[in-house]
């Protein structure tokens, strides 16, 4: 937070997208006046009602069964299930909740996945309206080269940008009303460097993973 904010980037343009925070994370937040951050359980709620309740909260999604390479669903986002429960306790506590994000991992094969996790948002943001809460915000999170291929980046993220565009203005029309967040850090990083590392020798190992043999 501090680097970002000694660069200049006012606080209303930063997200603290780590859904889980410590506490002195949450009063430095609050006193640099950076009020949008994710959460996706009822503690991580309970703690910012306690040490930044008048902060902006952007829910969690879990994605599942998607093309990634590399998955998020393990460690973040919540259920579908659990989302009309934290919507009530954030009512109940009088937390502001103005949006929905998700992220779908990195490196996905299948730009529908984005179309999946969107249409879900979608009734995130309608079960929401009816207890009235009014979100304004999407975080589509990032993934966006869906191909290894240094070559065809250009190519994939165009595909997936065409999957996102015709399911955003197929469920949020009225996208002007919308602040649409997207976190395409593998996009402008995945080309910048590359790797090299000579291989001196390799050997075969068997190791016994809780009775599964894994070469």
């Amino acid at each position: 937070m501090e680097t970002i904010v000694n660069v200049d980037v006012p606080a209303d343009r930063i997200i603290y997208a780590n859904t889980i925070k410590g506490f002195s994370h949450l009063r430095r937040a609050a006193e640099l006046k950076i009020e949008l951050m994710t959460f996706d359980c009822e503690e991580e709620l309970l703690k910012i009602k306690e040490f930044y309740p008048s902060a902006k909260l952007i829910l969690r999604l879990k994605v599942t069964d998607t093309s990634a390479f590399i998955k998020m669903n393990d460690k973040f986002g919540c259920d579908e299930t659990e989302v009309p429960h934290l919507l009530d306790v954030a009512l109940q506590h009088d937390l502001s909740v103005v949006g929905v994000s998700f992220h779908i991992g990195s490196m996905i094969k299948d730009p529908n996945d984005y179309v999946t996790a969107i249409k879900m948002c979608r009734k995130v943001f309608d079960a929401a309206e009816k207890k009235g809460i009014s979100m304004y915000i999407l975080d589509i999170g990032g993934g966006f080269s869906c191909k290894s291929s240094q070559s065809h980046i250009k190519e994939a993220f165009s595909e997936i940008a065409a999957a996102i565009n015709q399911v955003i203005d197929e469920h949020f029309p009225s996208r002007g009303s919308f602040k649409i967040i997207a976190e395409p850090g593998r996009y402008f990083a995945m080309t910048a460097f590359t790797l090299c590392s000579k291989i001196i020798g390799k050997k075969k190992r068997f190791i016994d993973n809780a009775g599964v043999e894994l070469t």
